[in-house]
């Protein structure tokens, strides 16, 4: 079957055509929107990675309200920063999500880039949005969505490991367990 692109299921994808610069706002608003809906929708455990994170309102509220929900929230960047302002600001957006419950982990091993979130192991995206700002209303992103109701064709994913394969997991230093009482000093390098 061919697909025209333009149906309410891409909102246009990428505005009239793939080829014209600039970013399609109304695209990018509906994809905040998409990721806020999945989040909040969880009944289990939302599994979320991101080389930054300096989320928009909306996002932030949404993994903070789903935590207090009682929905395991697990976080996952990069511990090895090669931004150092972007690092230090989003580690004041972590003492509202420890605090509600959820898990925030820096992979430590080495610079750590990938954009994924697994909602109760039945949906999974993956993509090129950061959750930060200036991906979310600067640039132009694609998060490909994956849905399977029951989560069978995704084994494992995210319904028992919070990250990676077992080897990786000794490669994440839980922030609440090693730097919790850090969290916010101005500009403290972990």
């Amino acid at each position: 079957a061919t697909h025209n692109h333009e149906g309410p299921d891409t909102i246009g994808l990428w505005g009239q055509s793939p080829l014209v610069p600039g970013v399609d706002a109304a695209y990018m608003k509906r994809l905040v929107e998409c990721t806020v809906e999945a989040i909040t929708a969880a009944d289990k455990r939302v599994l979320v990675q991101s080389p930054y994170y300096v989320p928009t309102e909306s996002m932030q509220e949404a993994l903070v309200n789903t935590a207090l929900s009682g929905i395991e929230v697990h976080f996952m960047m990069t511990g090895w920063p090669d931004k150092k302002i972007a690092f230090n600001a989003a580690k004041t957006f972590w003492r509202p999500l420890l605090e509600a419950g959820a898990h925030v982990y820096l992979y430590d091993k080495g610079f750590f880039h990938a954009k994924s979130m697994v909602v109760d192991g039945e949906a999974v995206s993956v993509g090129t949005m950061n959750l930060d700002t200036r991906s979310l209303e600067l640039h132009k992103e694609l998060m490909l969505w994956v849905y399977d109701e029951g989560g069978q064709a995704f084994g494992d994913c995210g319904n028992g490991q919070a990250h990676g394969d077992q080897e990786d997991v000794g490669d994440l230093l839980d922030v609440a367990g090693e730097v919790g009482d850090r969290i916010g000093e101005e500009t403290r390098d972990l």
